[in-house]
């Protein structure tokens, strides 16, 4: 059961149709683990292999439906960055700066005021 779950081994490229060179196919992998919020750094190998043969196989799945990974891959990076709480943090307290207010996340953290 494990052989058909992980058929390959982590980064290796004998599975994939037309992939793209090493270098570029781990930096698709690394972004591929981010879209789903993880990381590669201190993930356990057997985990990391796994997600490996997972992004393989979808990487086959879109190549043999004749669409872009990498398409897919921005557009998935675009979704999470839209709906992203850091970054809506960022957007209502820029606002706050620009009508000279004090942003209550700004006050309750300590961070930088601005002096009016």
């Amino acid at each position: 059961m494990e052989a058909e779950l992980t058929p390959w081994g982590l980064f290796d490229l004998s599975g994939a149709l037309n992939p793209d060179t090493p270098d570029t196919m781990r930096d698709h992998f690394r972004r591929f683990r981010a879209a789903r919020q993880k990381t590669i750094e201190g993930a356990d190998l057997e985990a990391l292999r796994r997600s490996w043969c997972t992004f393989i196989r979808r990487w086959n799945r879109m190549s043999e439906a004749g669409e872009s990974f990498v398409g897919w891959l921005a557009y998935r990076e675009k979704i999470l960055a839209d709906h992203s709480l850091a970054q809506l943090r960022e957007r209502v307290c820029q606002n706050a700066w620009n009508e000279d207010r004090l942003c209550f996340v700004n006050v309750k953290e300590g961070l930088a005021t601005k002096t009016r």
